[in-house]
């Protein structure tokens, strides 16, 4: 054996989220299929975020103890962030 970990549970949306996306995208796109298929391009493509938490969690840490920023403003800009990284209009560029 190559020792390697087993793979991660793979989270799926439930089927009420997947139905309100599909919806959206059918409502503002003249052809549903593209924003779906450059959204899956752009997130097959991506690092897993639970493979950056780690390093991102000892950066917050580290701004948080030099007194850069509070922890509270950490978790708010993290949030936004979140929010934010997955926007259709960021995958289509």
């Amino acid at each position: 054996m190559s020792g390697s970990a087993e793979p991660e549970e793979i989270q799926r949306p439930s089927a009420h989220t997947l139905g309100a996306f599909a919806t959206a995208v059918g409502r503002v796109a003249d052809d549903p299929d593209f924003p779906v298929a450059a959204l899956t391009d752009r997130l097959t493509g991506a690092e897993p975020i639970a493979k950056r938490a780690t390093v991102v969690a000892a950066e917050r840490l580290e701004a948080v103890k030099g007194g850069l920023v509070t922890a509270d403003e950490v978790v708010a800009l993290v949030d936004l962030v979140l929010r934010n990284s997955l926007r259709i209009a960021d995958v289509l560029r």
